[in-house]
């Protein structure tokens, strides 16, 4: 199958503008909803739209194989499931109910700092 570069382009802009809209869009809906009430809807509605892309892609004979692959690796599955969108993604709209979205942002973008200090002493990573 061939790449179109057009697509690809395309695609980048559409998740930059989404990824960069994520904190103004939920700090109105917080406004509303409870953070963990708004996490839970937000990714519950995701999880249901990519249920419908990955069952038409089936369909179409064409299944994502890294998806396929980690649908088999159900303790990753669960793991991802608890630590990475429920307690993370939970704990993210509460901070941004407390605070503003840059200070959110800036906070967040030292995820990599803390990744690398903890591969350091609970992994004993060296580079």
């Amino acid at each position: 199958m061939k790449s179109n570069p057009l697509s690809a382009y395309a695609g980048t802009v559409l998740v930059t503008i989404l990824w960069s809209s994520s904190f103004v869009l939920i700090k109105y809906g917080l406004s509303e909803l409870p953070p963990f009430l708004f996490a839970a809807i937000r990714y519950t509605v995701a999880f249901l739209f990519l249920v419908v892309v990955f069952v038409a892609l089936r369909k179409k004979g064409n299944p994502s194989e890294s998806v396929v692959a980690l649908i088999g690796g159900k303790r990753f599955l669960l793991g991802a499931g608890v630590f990475g969108y429920t307690l993370a993604q939970g704990l993210n709209f509460v901070g941004l109910f407390y605070m503003p979205a840059v200070m959110a942002s800036f906070i967040l973008n030292f995820t990599p700092i803390f990744v690398l200090l903890l591969g350091i002493l609970l992994l004993n990573e060296r580079a």
